[in-house]
């Protein structure tokens, strides 16, 4: 079950909808800012499966206070971006790098196989996998 969303996460939430931001777009401009602080870490705050520590909380109410309203020039064709899927020479773009630069389900599989046979005494944390081409 999900937790009350905090305070923070409220506010943090509102600005970007006021900015009209994306989770990834919001996660990127905070890292840019000085706040070493992940998507996923983003993703779960909001989706209250977790909450910031006190520092992080300190940290964005004096990131909000001091950037009210932000601008984010957005390249369309960027996943994450809102417009990379609404427009429909950007998504025929987008899905054709895609195809270019994707990674098959055995490359996954061997990650995933790599993960399961580490022995007892180490722990595999998280698994992240991205194509080494380039778009």
């Amino acid at each position: 079950m999900a937790k009350e969303l905090q305070p923070v996460v409220l506010r943090l939430k509102t600005w970007r909808a006021q900015n009209d931001i994306s989770q990834t777009e919001a996660a990127e401009l905070l890292r840019r800012r000085g706040l070493p602080i992940r998507l996923r870490t983003l993703q779960a705050w909001e989706a209250g499966r977790s909450a910031p520590n006190p520092f992080a909380a300190v940290a964005i109410t004096e990131f909000l206070d001091k950037h009210p309203t932000v601008s984010v020039k957005r390249d369309p064709s960027r996943p994450g971006s809102k417009e990379s899927m609404t427009n429909p020479e950007v998504k025929v773009k987008v899905l054709g790098t895609m195809g270019e630069m994707a990674i098959g389900p055995d490359a996954i599989a061997r990650a995933i196989a790599f993960a399961i046979e580490q022995p007892a005494d180490v722990d595999v944390n998280e698994i992240i996998v991205r194509p080494t081409a380039q778009g």
